[in-house]
């Protein structure tokens, strides 16, 4: 399997403090039956200013360090861009998930909707795919859906009318989805749990990530051996038969 967004690399931003935390991970990982990782650190101006040459660097650093445990873990490069008023002058020298042509870029939790059809049009402008990270996390809290809301809705509307007009928006504009892993066992809470299942319904997804930021949150992310293959399989099953994501070719 593939995991598309991961904090591993050690030191950079609030994932992974220590190489000994990073390989702890790697290794939880492999268990969970991953062979590659891209490793997207966050990019907030202000807070986590890396350039690409660091993070080549820091992947280049830890893949020698797993190669000497004899984890079997392929790590690739990537950035975790945020939506905010400094995203457009990061895209003068983007740096994609490894060799494809997929940027994956997140709305900040207090974000504006309305700034990502322009981010989309911008990321598409520069012969990029834009992947949006975890949406069901982010247009979650502004469902509220109770228990019996969702199920009311679902009898009596069209599934995918119970997805926001926005996200809808930017999907139909040629926006990816990035699923996160713990959204499905419920480790982001219910309603995203609810919006995930309902987004993985429709196949709206085209990567999943762990999105793990250290050994102790990827334990509770990968307990779910069933999403793992269920998501896993399909997902790569999608990259293999070379579909438009970017990733045709790299498995």
């Amino acid at each position: 399997m593939i995991d598309c967004h991961c904090h591993i690399l050690p030191g950079l931003d609030d994932g992974c403090r220590t190489e000994k935390e990073s390989i702890a991970m790697a290794r939880q990982l492999v268990t969970a039956g991953f062979s590659r990782v891209f490793c997207t650190p966050h990019c907030i101006t202000g807070l986590y200013d890396f350039s690409g040459e660091q993070v080549s660097a820091a992947v280049a650093a830890l893949q020698q360090q797993l190669d000497r445990e004899g984890i079997a873990l392929q790590l690739e490069t990537g950035m975790e861009y945020y939506l905010d008023d400094f995203f457009l002058g990061r895209l003068e020298h983007p740096m994609p998930l490894g060799k494809t042509n997929l940027l994956l870029f997140e709305l900040p939790s207090s974000g504006d909707v309305r700034m990502l059809p322009q981010a989309v049009c911008e990321i598409k402008k520069r012969g990029l795919k834009p992947v949006l990270a975890h949406p069901e996390r982010f247009f979650a809290g502004k469902l509220q859906l109770t228990v019996v809301d969702f199920v009311q809705r679902w009898l009596t509307r069209h599934p995918a009318d119970l997805l926001p007009v926005a996200l809808r928006d930017v999907v139909d504009q040629g926006c990816l989805l990035q699923a996160d892993l713990g959204s499905f066992n419920g480790v982001y809470g219910a309603n995203a749990r609810r919006l995930a299942m309902l987004l993985q319904q429709h196949g709206m997804y085209a990567c999943i990530g762990s999105d793990g930021h250290n050994p102790r949150q990827a334990e509770r992310i990968l307990r779910d051996n069933y999403w793992l293959v269920e998501l896993g399989c399909q997902r790569d099953r999608k990259f293999s038969c070379g579909a438009d994501v970017g990733l045709k070719g790299i498995v």
